[in-house]
Parts: structure tokens; sequence; C-alpha cells
């Protein structure tokens, strides 16, 4: 494996420029890159000689430059990237210091990474392959032979010809060490070797950021002896923010022509570019997401443990994917774990990636920004949309089915080079956790999966208390806010903040401060009340689920709410399913349009809206228990999940009715035995809307002791279910 080597920060003790290492191979390098009329004229007056060897060699062997090297680089100052090429030059020199060694040894493998501008790697090629740096920086001179710089393979425009470029990349290596050359790899990463080839690389350097030290070594090379040489030092943004800078910036900022100029334009570029940690202060900003706060502060608490030296890397929990619907704090907890744990957040999304144009500057988009979570470590890498990837085996990707394995395999070895990494905490973030690649979820990759859902009526009034700045002791205005958090129940923390921000507008319209009419009127506009007998159904329909459920022998709900418009039933979902699980589901699932069919007289549409409804899963269910599970009187060959169109066929469709019927005959019976137990139920959910936890609990206490009665006096039925349950009935 290769031996990694980050760059500790420079030492506050180390404020003179002249210290950092490189300083004099960069002012060498700089003589030789000023314009020729300058050089003349330095020429002329009073030039130095050259610095001794031994001042060069910033402690390395006994390398120094040769009267050849004194001879390079004709190229203007002010069309050329200096400040890029110093900085380069600073860096590798402190990286090579803080190794104790040198790459370039013959028949030894090395690697240089860390900053990721893609400018770097090819300007370095170009650099080190002159004798004036190879000879100061390398273990090369003229009498050895030179190393091979092998920068890596640049993204192509298609599958076959990235992986044709990636096996001649990697041929190109194996050849040179079967030479017994010295190999210099440029801006790959570990994670591209092979096996054989990483446990060859005896060395990997990593190139720093741009910090204050480096910035103040180029000031001083650029302008050095200006009177306002000192004030500039001081004004110098901090390393954090100085280490966003791309080397276009950095190039562009010390073409000024005095210190104050560049460090104003500096300042500039990195306010651009400020980084998403500065929103949230932390996870404290997360509101009613208690068990997604919870987990994220453990994983903060070990990469402090990791940072101090007394946690491995290798336990702690780093990856990790949230889940849940749209506008429920999935990128504000990313922002929030990057600030509590005092990290760099280098976020970027699938719809970044793919704006950036065709498959080759897709995934060259993906690859920037994973190299530069790499050159930040410690940081955070942030994925959002994970689920756009897809997966190679959707029946939705069609003709495109090659395009998508490229991208999903590109994705894929990205996500192994961040594994491959020390001090990178990658999070994904989807709406639809089931349409991701089992390739990309799988641990290693991933190491655990977050549910991310609304928040409940707590969170929703820590939210809008938050976003209208709510004094303690404004008990009318708590009110008011108690009132709009009962009716978002089941919406998201983001509707709760657009309501805030709607009611701050209402009451700066009208010139004052906020009232709590402000927030009602809102709340009546955008929320509308529900009628008490449209509740009631809502009620009467969760109910039923719960009570079937427990009565065909599945587990406890996790959750019970009643929404503006809708209901929620959460349950913990089983590790696989049986034939009685599997009606027992089918039941449960029809158990809503039945109680309201039994306890008001007719169901209505609620059970059918849309593809997530009860309908359209018990439906789903149904297709996979007579196609894919082998239960049905189809036999034991397995089919992929119909979908719905499928419904229709001649063989199918009467198994399906058979099957929804019997749940739905078993669920009604059900609901007419314990009509009692559903409408007391109903009747709490009303009064509570939310029920959770230990008054969840509570709520069922009643429905438990009757189910462990009758269980009691009546034993088991013959198909192993309990005694209270009705039988699914003959196929």
């Amino acid at each position: 494996m290769c031996q990694s080597h980050p760059i500790p920060a420079a030492a506050p003790s180390q404020s003179s420029p002249i210290t950092h290492p490189g300083f004099a191979t960069a002012r060498i390098w700089l003589g030789y890159r000023r314009p020729r009329p300058l050089r003349d004229l330095l020429s002329a007056t009073a030039e130095p000689p050259p610095p001794d060897p031994d001042d060069i060699d910033e402690g390395n062997d006994d390398v120094g430059f040769s009267e050849s090297a004194r001879t390079n680089a004709e190229t203007p100052y002010q069309s050329t990237p200096v400040a890029l090429e110093l900085a380069l030059i600073l860096g590798l020199t402190r990286a090579i210091e803080a190794a104790g060694r040198r790459p370039g040894a013959r028949g030894t493998l090395a690697h240089i990474g860390g900053w990721s501008d893609p400018a770097v790697p090819r300007l370095l090629e170009t650099m080190l392959a002159t004798s004036l740096l190879s000879e100061a920086l390398l273990h090369a001179d003229a009498r050895r032979t030179a190393p091979a710089l092998i920068a890596a393979p640049r993204s192509a425009n298609n599958p076959r010809g990235l992986a044709e470029a990636q096996a001649s990349w990697l041929a190109r290596i194996s050849a040179r060490l079967m030479e017994n050359d010295a190999v210099i790899l440029l801006g790959a990463s570990r994670a591209d070797l092979t096996d054989e080839l990483r446990a060859l690389c005896e060395l990997d350097l990593i190139l720093p950021r741009p910090d204050r030290a480096l910035a103040r070594a180029l000031i001083a090379l650029f302008f050095a002896d200006h009177p306002s040489l000192a004030e500039a030092v001081a004004a110098l943004p901090s390393d954090e923010a100085l280490g966003r800078l791309t080397g276009l910036q950095l190039t562009t900022a010390f073409r000024s022509e005095t210190p104050d100029a560049a460090v104003t334009k500096l300042a500039a570029y990195v306010a651009v570019a400020a980084p998403i940690t500065t929103g949230p202060a932390g996870l404290d900003a997360v509101a009613g997401q208690e068990t997604a706060v919870a987990q994220m502060r453990r994983l903060a608490a070990d990469m402090a443990a990791w940072r101090a030296g007394t946690l491995r890397w290798a336990e702690v929990p780093r990856s990790v994917i949230f889940h849940g619907p749209p506008g429920t704090g999935k990128t504000l907890l990313a922002q929030a774990f990057a600030a509590e744990a005092h990290l760099p957040l280098i976020a970027t999304s699938f719809a970044d990636c793919q704006k950036a144009g065709h498959m080759g500057d897709m995934l060259g988009a993906l690859e920037a920004a994973v190299a530069e979570a790499e050159a930040l470590a410690p940081s955070v890498f942030f994925l959002d949309e994970l689920d756009g990837f897809g997966s190679r085996d959707s029946s939705d990707v069609g003709r495109n089915r090659t395009y998508m394995r490229a991208i999903i395999t590109g994705l894929l070895r990205q996500l192994d080079r961040l594994a491959a990494t020390e001090g990178v905490v990658v999070i994904g973030a989807t709406n639809d956790l089931a349409a991701i690649d089992p390739a990309i979820r799988r641990a290693g990759r991933f190491d655990a999966t977050v549910a991310v859902p609304p928040p409940g009526r707590t969170g929703l009034a820590t939210i809008l208390s938050r976003q209208l700045r709510a004094a303690p002791g404004d008990t009318a205005l708590a009110a008011a806010i108690a009132t709009s958090a009962e009716r978002l129940i089941g919406t998201s923390g983001a509707e709760a903040a657009a309501l805030a921000r709607a009611a701050l507008t209402r009451a700066r319209a009208a010139s004052r401060a906020l009232t709590p009419a402000d927030l009602i009127a809102e709340l009546d506009a955008r929320h509308p009340a529900v009628a008490a007998e449209a509740l009631r159904r809502i009620a009467l329909h969760e109910a039923g689920h719960v009570v079937v459920g427990l009565l065909s022998g599945l587990p406890a709900p996790l959750s019970l709410r009643l929404g503006r418009g809708n209901g929620e039933t959460s349950w913990p979902a089983p590790p696989f399913h049986t034939f009685a699980t599997a009606r027992a589901q089918l039941r449960t699932l029809l158990a809503g349009r039945a109680a309201e069919a039994i306890c008001l007289g007719a169901a209505s549409s609620g059970a059918g809206e849309g593809p997530m409804s009860d309908l359209a899963q018990a439906t789903a269910l149904a297709v996979r228990l007579e196609t894919e599970w082998g239960m049905g009187d189809g036999g034991l060959i397995w089919h992929p999940a119909a979908p719905l169109p499928a419904t229709q066929t001649a063989w199918l469709r009467p198994k399906l009715v058979h099957l929804l019927n019997v749940a739905d005959r078993e669920a009604r019976a059900l609901i007419a035995t314990h009509r009692a137990e559903v409408e007391a139920l109903a009747d709490a959910l009303i009064a509570a809307r939310e029920m959770v936890g230990a008054g969840l609990a509570q709520a069922l206490v009643p429905l438990r002791r009757k189910i462990a009665a009758r269980r009691d006096l009546r034993g088991s039925n013959n198909d192993g279910t309990k005694g209270n349950v009705i039988p699914f009935g003959a196929r």
C-alpha cells in the first residue's frame, strides 16, 4: 500500500515566509520565469549570485541546480500561471519534507496527488520535466534516467474509450516499472490502481491546498520589500477560505501590481466560493429528526476521536445515505453535520454532474468533486439525488442500458476511491432508496441508511419558532404556532419554513411586527382546516390499518399521524415474507378502506390515490406473490414483477382479483368484529393528532389485552395464525 503523508497546517511560529519549505527553490524558479527585459536589467545592475546547492536542497540528498537547468524558461511572467507554479513548488517541497524522502528513485512507484484543480497534474508534469525542478525536487539528476511522469487518463466520451484509456495507462505504468524506471503518477488515486500496483506504490505525496503560509510565501516572492507587505499579509483570509481557491484564481490574484490588490482579489474569490457549512451552526439547527441527529452526533464524536488519534479510521462508520420525501431536511443534515464536525463540505448532485455535458464531462465533474474532497480531507463529501444514477437492472433503462451501466460504474469507481481515502465522510441523499443500484448501497460504499421522514408536531413547532424568531414569553404566538404545527402534521419541514416566511412577508407588507393573526391567516390560505367529517374518516381509515394489522400478527406500528387531508401509519419493514405474512399484509393494506365501509357505510377514493396508495401496494404485493415468490397457482417459475398493465392479462387478472377480494372480506370481518376498538383508536388519534412511542403503546393496550384473551381461549388456527385471525380462505 502507498504510504500517505497528509500535510499538517503550518505552525503559528512559522510566520516568516522564508521558513516555508521550498522558498529558495521557488525564488529561483520565479527568477527564470520573469520577462527577459527585467532579467537583463537585474543582470546589468546587481543580480545576486546563484545560491549554494545546500541552500536549495531543502534537506534532500546531494541535489542542486545544474548549469543546463539555469538556461530554462523564457516564457513571460504575465502570460503564464507563475503563481500556480510557485504554489506547486512550495506544496510539493512541503509534502516531501513531511514524508522525509523524495520520489523518483529507479524501480519505484510514487504518487503525487491532493490538490484537485484540473490544471494541477498537467502543469506539474510539464514543470517536473525540466531539469531545473527535477534535480531540486525529484530523486533524479543528469547522471540518472529522469523519472517517467504519468498523468491519470482523462474521462472518455464513451465507456469503451474510458476502459481502453484506463487499461493503456495501467499497462504503461507496468511496462516502465518492468524496465526498472522510476514512475511518478500525477493526479491519479490509489483506487485507480490494480492490487498489484497498489502494493508496489512506496510513496504517496499529498499536495496541500493553499493556506496562509503559502500565501505569505507567494506575497514575499512577488512583492519583496513592498511598503504595504506587512499590512497585506495581516489581511489574508483564513486557511480554510484560502483552501477553496482554484489555480486560475490564485494565478489571477497574483498578477496584481501590489500586495494589497492581490489580497483584495483573494478575499473576493473566497467570498464567492463560501462553503455550504457556513449556514447551520451544527446539528442543533436540525429540528424534528431526532433519530438522524443522534446518529450523526455519534459520527461527529467518532471523527473528533479519530482526529485526536484515539480511534482508528477503520473503526469509524464513515458513510451514510439519507432517504425520505422531498423537503424533509436531508441536505440540511449534511450541512449541519459538517458544521458540527468542523469539516469542509464538498457538495454535488446528479444534476450538477449531468449538466457538465456528455458522459466524459459528467464523469469528469464527479471526479473533480471527489478529488476536492480528497484534497481537503478530513472533509465531508455530499452527493445529492443519488437515485438519479438509477439501477443497472431497472426496467426503465431500456435502450440507455449501456450508457447507464457506464455512468453507475463510474460512480462506483469514485465511491471506492473515497472509501480508500482516510478522513472523508461520504453522505448520499435520495427521495427513493429502492431506485438505487444495490452495488451503490452495499456496505463498504455506504455503511448505513438513515430515514429522514416528515417531522412530527414538535419538530414542526420548533421549525416555525426558529423561522419566526418567537420570543419565549409570547404566549399568543406560541398558541398560533401550536395550531399551525398540528395542521401541518404529515408535511415537510420545508413547508413549515415556507409558511413562516409567508407570515413574515404579510407582516412586512403591513409595515408592522409579526402578529399571531399573520401566521393564522397564512395557515388558512395555504393549509385550510379539514372538516370534522373528513377528519374522522381519515382517523377511522388509519385505525382500521392498525387494528387489523395487530389482529393479523404484524408487529406494532412505529407511528400514527393524522395530517391535513391524509393520514400516515408507519410500520417496521419485514425482512422477508412467508405466505402467511403476505396474507396478513394484504389484509392490513385493505383494512383502511374496509373501516370506512363498515363504520361510515361507504369507502372513499383515498385508498386508491396514486402509485403509493393502499390499493396500489396491495396489487403490487399480490403480483409478486403470484409471479416472483412461487406462492401462487403459477408454480415455481420466476417472472420479473409485472407492471400494472399486466393485471389485465387473461391468466393473471383472475388470480389477483381472487387474492384481493378474499383479503378485503377478511379485513371487513375483522373490522365488524372489533368496531369498538377501531372507533376508540380513531377518537384517540383525533385528539392527539400524532401517536408515537409510549403514547402509541398506551393507546394500543386495550386491543392487545383483547387479543391475548382471545388467543388463550381459542388457541391457533390450522394455518399457523392465532385464533383471533380469520383464515385466509380456500384458493
